[in-house]
C-alpha cells in the first residue's frame, strides 16, 4: 500500500525554495572561506613564508585572529578563512531553525 503525502503544493514549494535558500548559503559560505583562505596563502607567499607571528604562537581567540587580520598576517587571515568555513554550517542550521 503506497503511503499518502499530505503536502500541499505549497508546502512543497515553499520547502524546495527553503532548500534553494540553504544550498546557496552553502555554496557562498565555502567560496568565501576559500577565497580568504587564498588571500592568506598569496600573503604567506609575498611575505616570503613568515607567518607574522612568532614561532610556536598562533592566534587562538577571534580577538586576536581579528587583530592579526587587521595587520595583515598572513596566518590569521588563513585562520578567518577557516573560521569562516566552520561558521558556514552554523549559519545553514540558524536559517532552518527559522524556516521551521
Amino acid at each position: 500500500m503506497d503511503k499518502q503525502q499530505n503536502t500541499s503544493p505549497t508546502t512543497t514549494a515553499e520547502m524546495n525554495h527553503i532548500e534553494a535558500i540553504i544550498g546557496r548559503i552553502l555554496q557562498i559560505g565555502v567560496s568565501i572561506a576559500a577565497i580568504v583562505m587564498l588571500l592568506g596563502l598569496i600573503l604567506l607567499i609575498a611575505n616570503g613564508g613568515k607567518t607574522g607571528y612568532p614561532t610556536n604562537v598562533h592566534p587562538t581567540t577571534i580577538h586576536a585572529i581579528m587583530t592579526g587580520v587587521t595587520q595583515l598576517k598572513p596566518y590569521a587571515v588563513m585562520m578567518l578563512g577557516l573560521f569562516c568555513l566552520i561558521l558556514t554550517p552554523i549559519l545553514r542550521v540558524v536559517v532552518s531553525i527559522f524556516a521551521f
